[in-house]
């Protein structure tokens, strides 16, 4: 039998350890230690569940049952409930643009390009100068090299991307030969 003062000394230890690995398995949530403080809160609650079983097998076998059923639970509320306390909010980083076109505030002239005409400046090969309406873009063609001068639609943009076809390509509906022997060979 163990005196009363060991077990005095026992308990306060298992809260002691208790608390760490409560404490530890936190710190691994909010910052990347990369399974080091995850070790060490498994490590502070087995000692803690050791001191547990020094108080008595009783004792120790429901420490180690609510270590086993509630350190999920635990980390299944710090997880859920942390990024939504004030704490949680200085640690967490916080959504994203919705948008790739908001980062770059040239994306949403360019979007308005869609369909426009105009003239290329520089030969595209595939990429080079286009004017529309009396400004001058980057621009890439969608298939071809295009010569200077030629007249030239947007047909599409993405970002800073404005991909261009000759207006002879556009105003033909003709699929492309590799889109007819696509369709021909099934």
């Amino acid at each position: 039998m163990i005196p009363p003062a060991e077990i005095g000394s026992d308990l306060a230890y298992m809260v002691v350890f208790l608390f760490l690995a409560a404490v530890f398995y936190l710190v691994e949530i909010c910052t990347p230690t990369f399974g080091v403080m995850a070790f060490t809160a498994a490590a502070a609650e087995i000692t803690a569940i050791v001191f547990s079983f020094r108080i008595g097998t009783g004792f120790g076998f429901l420490v180690l049952f609510i270590s086993i059923v509630g350190t999920p639970i635990y980390l299944y509320f710090v997880v859920k409930f942390l990024p939504k306390t004030p704490l949680g909010k200085l640690l967490m980083l916080k959504k994203g643009r919705a948008a790739a076109d908001e980062a770059v505030p040239e994306a949403k002239k360019l979007k308005s390009l869609k369909g426009k005409r105009g003239i290329t400046q520089s030969v595209l090969r595939p990429v080079g100068k286009v004017r529309i309406e009396g400004s001058v873009y980057d621009a890439r063609t969608e298939r071809a090299f295009i010569d200077s001068g030629v007249e030239i639609a947007v047909i599409r943009t993405c970002g800073t991307d404005v991909v261009v076809r000759t207006v002879n390509d556009n105003d033909n509906k003709q699929p492309d030969k590799d889109q007819q022997d696509q369709t021909n060979s099934e």
